[in-house]
């Protein structure tokens, strides 16, 4: 007969708790990181929109759709126009060089967020 082996391990609830909790805190800290992004991203490009009435540079909106994401866009029609150009007109972006802006501050935001 094999002789009977057991484990017991005491303070798994202890370190689960921390687990959550430091879990819970990075996930706010993303978050909040990430929507911070979104909203530089909104200010960016609308400064750097062209204006001629203000129309497209007022048409600029942010909005949170989830725990960690959130969504820049425009609403008048013609803002892919200016942003990709066409046959007759150059492009004017203001939308994606604003995201890059964004994106590498949120990077580095992420980084140090899961380094400490």
């Amino acid at each position: 007969m094999a002789d009977e082996f057991s484990i017991s391990v005491s303070g798994a609830s202890a370190i689960n708790a921390r687990l959550d909790a430091w879990l819970a805190e990075k996930t706010k800290r993303t978050d909040e990181a990430v929507q911070g992004a979104g909203i530089n991203c909104q200010s960016g490009a609308k400064q750097r929109a062209p204006v001629d009435t203000g129309r497209f540079r007022a048409g600029y909106t942010y909005e949170k759709t989830g725990p960690c994401q959130c969504r820049v866009y425009n609403t008048v029609f013609y803002g892919i126009f200016l942003e990709l150009g066409t046959s007759r007109m150059r492009a004017r972006p203001s939308l994606f060089p604003a995201y890059v802006d964004a994106r590498t501050k949120l990077l580095q935001e992420l980084r140090d967020i899961y380094r400490s």
